[in-house]
């Protein structure tokens, strides 16, 4: 969710690409794609401590200077450097220094590293949850200690790996609701997502210019399941769509558009809330009947790190999931916490685009299947595209 991005992030000509924009463009890396859908099955590898070496018994006697986290800049490190990392500094004495390189790049970075024997340029690299779960199956994530992460067995299951592994962890979740300008319509709660489809939004609409915002909700209104169904009734779907799309983009397309009112109905990030209030926009959301896609950024150490700082940034994670500070970082993010003993902040209490609890999870959100969504990325995207455009 980034209802301000990092201008690290940001290319030369001034447009700043999303996390969701960046999936398209290769996130995942090529190669994970590539390995095809065995390879992306949690059934091929074997997930146990032995795989990978006996668990330190103690913390190492050494310690690093410093570990580096790949991170998105502010408010995302920010919030994430002044209130766990500041605990986990106090607690070790070791400092925290953050690398804003866009995911993507360093995704490939550090696939190239370990690749090639080396050490990668990070010591815990935080990124979105589909590009966690593709490390993952690469084998290029360690398993997170019970000693160094305790806090791993306090998570809801939305905040661990789908896969059943212990390699990574959802470090917050956030959705993808529908959003309209109450100054000129309105949605109200219970609609359904064939509401978008209304000829009254001719012209009118944003959508995504990624698959999974989307495909969700439209599969489960069609009563379709995107693991087994063909999908061409929900292809057609959404060509009907075509009259009403006005912009096709992520975050700041879409909050400019709603804010000089080239559009009025969108769907986003929730995130987003909070830029377009702040920019004067009397906006309102709803979770349609069939729910919102849910998903959520992780953190993992990579492999081919000294065992002292393996170690140590997982003791690092283990503080980003602590619920105390989880509770109060997530709220400065307008995002959800993770871990089960966390609390959520109070302004987005029994919100249903703010889903926390497991009846919540279940009543409003759609999780993303971050295994099936990996495996089908470009086929999806392909055929997603081809919907959408007039």
């Amino acid at each position: 969710m980034e209802p301000n991005q990092p201008t690290s992030d940001e290319h030369q000509d001034g447009f700043r690409p999303t996390r969701r924009e960046l999936i398209v463009k290769g996130a995942l890396g090529g190669a994970a794609l590539a390995l095809g859908g065995a390879a992306l099955s949690s059934a091929t590898w074997d997930w146990s401590a032995s795989a990978w070496g006996a668990e330190l018994a103690s913390p190492p006697k050494t310690k690093p200077d410093k570990i580096i986290v790949r991170a998105w800049a502010d408010p995302w490190s920010t919030n994430i450097g002044d209130i766990p990392g500041k605990a986990f500094t106090a607690k070790t004495g070791i400092g925290v220094e953050f690398d804003t390189t866009d995911f993507a790049e360093m995704d490939t970075k550090v696939r190239q590293a370990i690749k090639a024997g080396q050490r990668p340029p990070v010591d815990v690299v935080y990124t979105i949850n589909r590009s966690a779960y593709t490390a993952d199956v690469q084998k290029l994530t360690v398993p997170l200690s019970k000693s160094a992460v305790p806090n791993f067995d306090k998570l809801l299951s939305v905040g661990k790996p789908i896969n059943g592994s212990r390699n990574y962890v959802t470090v917050y979740t956030y959705t993808t609701p529908l959003f309209y300008r109450k100054d000129k319509t309105t949605i109200p709660p219970g609609s359904s997502w064939n509401v978008i489809f209304s000829d009254q939004y001719r012209g009118k609409l944003h959508v995504p210019n990624n698959f999974d915002a989307l495909l969700f909700p439209l599969a489960k209104m069609l009563k379709l399941n995107p693991a087994k169904s063909d999908l061409a009734p929900l292809w057609k779907k959404l060509a009907e769509l075509r009259p009403n799309i006005k912009i096709v983009g992520d975050d700041t397309p879409f909050i400019s558009g709603l804010t000089s009112g080239e559009v009025i109905v969108g769907c986003a990030l929730v995130g987003d809330a909070t830029a377009l209030q702040q920019a004067g926009v009397d906006v309102g959301y709803v979770v349609p009947k069939e729910g919102a896609v849910l998903t959520g950024d992780a953190m993992y150490v990579p492999r081919n790190l000294p065992k002292d700082t393996t170690y140590w940034a997982q003791v690092f994670i283990n503080e980003v999931i602590d619920a105390k500070l989880q509770s109060q970082w997530t709220a400065n993010v307008s995002t959800v916490p993770t871990n089960r003993n966390a609390t959520p902040a109070a302004a987005f209490a029994n919100d249903p685009a703010f889903p926390f609890t497991s009846a919540q999870i279940k009543k409003y959100a759609i999780p993303e299947p971050d295994d099936l969504a990996a495996r089908n990325t470009d086929a999806w995207q392909s055929k997603y595209t081809a919907a959408i455009q007039s």
